[in-house]
């Protein structure tokens, strides 16, 4: 069978079914290998079961961060989500813009949990490219590595890229290879 890629998190595939068993997913064509260990969750959960998922996230995980505003903690928990739903997508999903209040709050460790959380392993870091030429060459380099999550960290201006917005709206990137006359086509489902 072919192998789309491999999930560290539950996800929810087309037919409303949940893939948390794992090994191999014949619907979606992608391999689970938890990368964390998840309690089981029951089909029905009780209101007390919702609430205390609701609270685990909102009183525990994102408690403690000084978000900018309401929105940065509501696309901070949309993040979280997404991995779940990812599936459901036929497409790229949306870029996360998280503010924060001041350099050292945090914002870098909290988007690296949260990358653990939804994919086992901490996402890709990139840093603002100095122009064009310089973010279509760390697009490229991170796409071949299949990344879940690519954390932007550190802008210091305003985030202002072609390539960027390409990538952004495109199910497939394809670029020149460094060093190389050859392109690569890379699927983008980060």
């Amino acid at each position: 069978p072919q192998l789309r890629g491999i999930s560290r998190a539950p996800t929810m595939v087309s037919s409303g079914t949940i893939v948390d068993q794992e090994g191999y997913d014949s619907e979606t064509g992608m391999w689970y290998s938890p990368g964390v260990v998840l309690p089981s969750v029951p089909e029905q959960p009780n209101a007390d079961q919702i609430r205390s998922a609701v609270e685990l996230f909102t009183e525990d995980l994102l408690v403690d961060f000084p978000f900018a505003e309401d929105a940065d903690r509501a696309n901070c928990l949309a993040l979280c989500l997404l991995p779940l739903a990812r599936e459901l997508i036929d497409g790229p999903t949306p870029l996360h813009l998280v503010m924060k209040p001041a350099p050292g709050s945090g914002a870098t460790l909290l988007l690296e949990t949260l990358g653990i959380l939804a994919g086992g392993t901490a996402p890709a870091i990139l840093t603002e490219g100095s122009n064009e030429d310089e973010w279509r060459k760390r697009i490229t380099s991170t796409l071949l590595r299949s990344p879940d999550i690519i954390v932007i960290d550190n802008l210091r201006r305003r985030l202002d890229s072609s390539a960027l917005s390409a990538v952004l709206t495109s199910k497939v990137w394809e670029d020149r290879l460094l060093g190389r006359s050859e392109n690569v086509r890379l699927p983008n489902r980060c």
